[in-house]
């Protein structure tokens, strides 16, 4: 059962956050539709689906790379879609986006700049985002691989064909061996998806 429309994804501030999520399916009659345990050597993650209304399907995600729970509507309707999303991101406790960019511009050492990049990128709509991609090309800029290796993962949350130049040049010119095979992989994801140049 899939459907054309999307909401964008809320980010939790819990991880994991499937109590709160089981916790109010139950309280309000969700019927369970399917759970998929992680795999991550298949790049699979955790995953349960509700359907919460006729033609709407409530999504939650166990991101095991950032440590992000998130979750995101799917349905048939635009707008009973947005109508829901915007229900449910005030009774969970997600963060806002403002927050997701301010936790970002604040981050004062590499392992929180990773962390804030990962999370600001997982929260991301679907569509591209200047704010979201400056965060995403400071830290391809990082002195410190890991951050450099969470800039690439967060390209693939929302793959868009502006990353592309990003990717190409840390694929072709960075030091550290192992940001520029991550950087090769997430272009041939690319070159699999179909998601060319701008």
């Amino acid at each position: 059962m899939t459907w054309e429309h999307r909401s964008k994804r809320y980010v939790f501030r819990d991880y994991p956050a499937i109590v709160a999520a089981n916790r109010y399916g139950e309280e309000n009659s969700w019927r369970l539709v399917s759970e998929e345990a992680a795999d991550f050597d298949r790049g699979v993650s955790y995953e349960v689906v509700w359907l919460v209304a006729p033609q709407v399907l409530f999504h939650y995600v166990e991101d095991e790379v950032s440590a992000n729970a998130y979750f995101y509507l799917e349905g048939r309707f635009p707008e009973e879609v947005d109508e829901w999303a915007r229900r449910l991101a005030e009774v969970f406790d997600v963060w806002a986006d403002s927050e997701l960019r301010d936790a970002a511009i604040a981050a004062d050492t590499p392992q929180r700049k990773a962390r804030a990049v990962l999370r600001l990128a997982l929260g991301a709509s679907w569509v591209f985002d200047e704010t979201v991609f400056a965060h995403v090309r400071d830290a391809f800029q990082s002195s410190d691989p890991n951050v450099r290796n969470a800039g690439i993962y967060a390209t693939t949350y929302s793959p868009l064909p502006q990353y592309r130049s990003l990717l190409r040049d840390v694929a072709e010119r960075d030091p550290d061996t192992d940001v520029k095979n991550a950087a090769q992989a997430a272009l041939s994801a690319y070159d699999q998806e179909g998601i060319g140049e701008p």
